[in-house]
């Protein structure tokens, strides 16, 4: 965090000598801290605390006690991870701290419902205002850990300043209404509420105080406002809750109530712990979601692979226990699912410092980054497989994690594929040719090549050439008819477009790529004439696709002509 005492720097210049205080940014933070705590404490500690009964007391002290604790820790800390920044910070929401002040601004609103209920003396309107009071407040406490509040001025800014506004003049006029032991007590609580709206509307609703401040003060950076902020609504909402205990104890209330007072707390706790509703890690973060998990209960949530000209981007985002970390690792290998090789690897340490993310059940999640370098030279429009390996150290060395079945595809039980890649060919204009076959998925034939005659136990070549408009996700098959319709004698043979090497699944917009197909003939294919068809079908259920020719006609039985094939005999 870097905090440092201010320094002084007198800087001249030739017309109009000037003087300037650099300081350093958290200095002017802590002062500011201190100027509301260090005086406070000890004044209210008179005014206030010393007029409660010794019950309350103990429980003002006790919530101011735990108030210095986590703003002391915000000032001096160095966390030591990201999580324990998180953890500890006084400025963010779902942690501990606003856990605790949101609890202590529910305690505000329910011992003013209490007083409201069950306070003696009070007119049908002095309750109807605690039961506003308790409804405020509660609202302010939920605000406070889940962060609702937005900094857009049309969501949030106008219905919460008509909201203090109304309380404000209604307190107001009680203090002047009020028999006089509950004067004291509403005059303090409308002085919290000025400290939580000057934290809450005005300091969020100002500008950030960056590089200098009425040409005075020059700061290294920007102000912590946020950390400020935070502490007077925390401040605040300690006096309200001390300036609510002294209104509701005069006359002293009963054992019970007394009793649900200071269990209300924990109870608000364990509310707001179990009322969080995290959205998982890919929906937070937009990437890829991913449900793959080892036995040792580290977790993959969400991933993705991006695409650069030398190398992949890979971002993970793991959950493991945290005293793990030091000891996990991860691979990433890009493999040939052809030739089953890797062509590239890297393999990493785990780290907790590049950000986190809560999802489902408070699980904690951290992001994980590294460049995995591609090799020079390597094959364009050609699947390769992202694989994903998890590793744990074991004292003599590495060992991989076993995964759970998954919902990705397994190479073995410590390997998963996150992703299917493939590298685009440079686009390269080529002369416009009438089109054999346009298929309403995107694709078109563009070109069909294999010579006139074939003995029978050769292997027919076939040059097949293909066009890209759009991306497709699903699978296709193409097949090769040869047959006499007159006889029934056919031959099939079925493959994908392109070969193994790039499964339509992966057909980029913009491609045009051609396969030579090896047609084996079988040995005792009888001599003739035979007729080619081609098409494809589905590799889900089977169903051809539809295709039409270059003037738009369907063709029947989505069978695609090609043309005559003399088959030789094999003597």
């Amino acid at each position: 965090m870097g905090r440092g005492m201010g320094l002084a720097r007198i800087s001249t210049t030739l017309d109009t000598p000037s003087f300037s205080m650099y300081i350093i940014n958290d200095t002017v933070t802590n002062l500011a801290v201190f100027a509301v705590y260090i005086p406070a404490c000890p004044i209210l500690f008179y005014w206030l605390i010393r007029k409660l009964p010794k019950a309350f007391q103990f429980l003002s002290i006790g919530a101011l006690a735990i108030q210095l604790f986590l703003v002391s820790i915000a000032l001096f800390h160095e966390p030591a991870s990201s999580y324990e920044e998180w953890f500890w910070h006084i400025g963010l929401e779902w942690n501990l701290t606003s856990m605790l002040s949101s609890a202590q601004l529910a305690l505000v609103g329910f011992v003013a419902l209490f007083a409201a209920g069950k306070g003696r003396g009070h007119t049908y309107w002095h309750r109807l205002y605690l039961l506003g009071i308790a409804f405020f407040f509660l609202v302010l406490a939920l605000v406070e850990h889940f962060g609702w509040k937005s900094s857009s001025l049309q969501k949030w800014f106008i219905p919460y300043f008509i909201a203090a506004s109304l309380l404000a003049i209604i307190t107001v006029i009680y203090i002047e209404t009020s028999a006089r032991k509950k004067r004291l007590w509403l005059l303090y609580l409308f002085v919290a509420g000025i400290a939580i709206a000057a934290g809450g509307v005005v300091l969020d609703l100002a500008g950030n105080f960056c590089s200098e401040f009425a040409n005075i003060f020059v700061f290294d950076g920007c102000l912590n406002k946020a950390l400020l902020e935070e502490c007077l609504e925390f401040f605040g909402g300690w006096v309200a809750l001390v300036a609510i205990l002294g209104h509701f104890s005069d006359p002293l209330p009963d054992t019970r109530t007394r009793r649900a007072i200071f269990i209300f707390p924990a109870i608000w706790v364990v509310f707001l712990y179990f009322a969080a509703d995290f959205k998982p890690i890919s929906e937070q973060t937009g990437l890829h979601p991913a449900n793959i998990e080892s036995k040792t209960n580290v977790k993959l949530h969400a991933y993705e692979v991006q695409q650069n000209i030398a190398h992949l981007d890979i971002f993970l985002w793991l959950s493991f226990p945290h005293t793990d970390i030091g000891q996990l690792a991860y691979s990433i290998h890009l493999v040939d699912p052809v030739s089953g090789k890797s062509i590239a690897k890297l393999d990493r340490t785990a780290v907790d410092d590049l950000g986190y993310r809560l999802g489902p059940g408070y699980t904690l999640a951290y992001l994980q980054w590294a460049e995995l370098n591609l090799p020079s030279q390597i094959m364009r429009n050609q699947m390769y497989q992202t694989v994903f390996s998890l590793w744990r150290d074991e004292g003599e060395g590495f060992l991989p994690l076993v995964i759970e079945p998954s919902d990705h595809i397994a190479l073995s039980d410590s390997q998963i594929v996150l992703e299917e890649t493939v590298f685009p060919a440079p686009s390269s204009e080529t002369a416009a040719s009438e089109p054999i076959a346009v298929f309403p998925n995107g694709f078109t034939l563009t070109q069909v090549e294999y010579p006139a005659r074939v003995k029978a136990g050769d292997s027919l070549s076939v040059s097949m050439a293909w066009r890209a408009e759009l991306e497709d996700s699903q699978t296709y098959i193409q097949f090769l008819h040869i047959g006499n319709e007159e006889t029934g004698l056919w031959h099939v043979y079925d493959q994908e477009p392109l070969g193994q090497r790039l499964p339509t699944r992966l057909w980029y917009s913009g491609l045009a790529d051609s396969e030579t197909w090896e047609v084996p003939l079988p040995y005792d294919f009888p001599p003739g004439s035979y007729k080619v068809f081609t098409g494809l079908y589905r590799s889900q259920d089977k169903e051809r696709v539809t295709a039409t020719n270059s003037d738009g006609a369907q063709f029947k039985d989505a069978r695609i002509p090609l043309g005559a094939l003399m088959v030789q005999s094999s003597e």
